[in-house]
């Protein structure tokens, strides 16, 4: 008898008495462990399924709305834009030839005065000129602009064409925005199917 108890000893073993003679059977403990699957959390971490994992989805552009183009911000369409005169530089109708002086250094002879061993014969040796782009009086009107000290010329971002690329989609058509399931984390939370949410299992 002694040796049948020590046997069944920790499982259901009906040879047992209590106090009252009554036959009954020893309970068993159960233990359990971390679930190896969720690390006792009772949670695991997956790969969202509408963004694939990559935590955006792609959607229509909303600045182009899929066409790719979208009219040219800097000139708004116009094709040109006005910028101060590249020639005279908005510079109040002064004369760029001689610095508004009226006279410049004379082009044949380079300010020297001599030609050879001889005189220049276009400034008889006085090395300057009278300008000849404003014709000695220190101001000259701008070929260019004709001294509005603005021009008009093409859009230096569409390159007159109106319209450009799409920034906002790099002329693709389409944008990434963040998963709203996920919140751009490209993983979601579900209960472990393991341990049923408990975090633990048994031994």
């Amino acid at each position: 008898m002694l040796l049948f108890s020590t046997l069944c000893w920790g499982i259901a073993c009906s040879s047992n008495t209590n106090q009252e003679g009554e036959s009954y059977s020893p309970s068993i403990t159960q233990q359990y462990q971390d679930c190896e699957d969720c690390n006792g959390y009772g949670t695991v971490d997956v790969a969202c399924e509408k963004c694939d994992g990559l935590g955006y989805t792609t959607q229509v552009c909303s600045q182009c709305n899929g066409r790719k183009k979208i009219v040219c911000l800097k000139c708004d369409g116009a094709k040109s834009i006005v910028v101060d005169c590249p020639l005279c530089k908005n510079d109040k109708g002064g004369c760029l030839g001689c610095n508004n002086t009226g006279r410049r250094k004379c082009l044949a002879c380079r300010g020297t005065g001599r030609d050879g061993n001889s005189p220049c014969l276009m400034c008889h040796g006085a090395c300057i000129i009278v300008c000849d782009m404003c014709n000695g009086t220190g101001n000259a009107i701008c070929t260019l602009c004709e001294g509005t000290r603005i021009y008009e010329t093409d859009c230096i971002k569409c390159g007159g064409n109106a319209i450009i690329k799409c920034d906002n989609c790099d002329g693709e058509g389409e944008e990434n925005v963040t998963c709203d399931n996920c919140s751009g984390y490209r993983t979601v939370e579900e209960t472990c199917t393991t341990c049923n949410g408990e975090g633990k299992v048994p031994v």
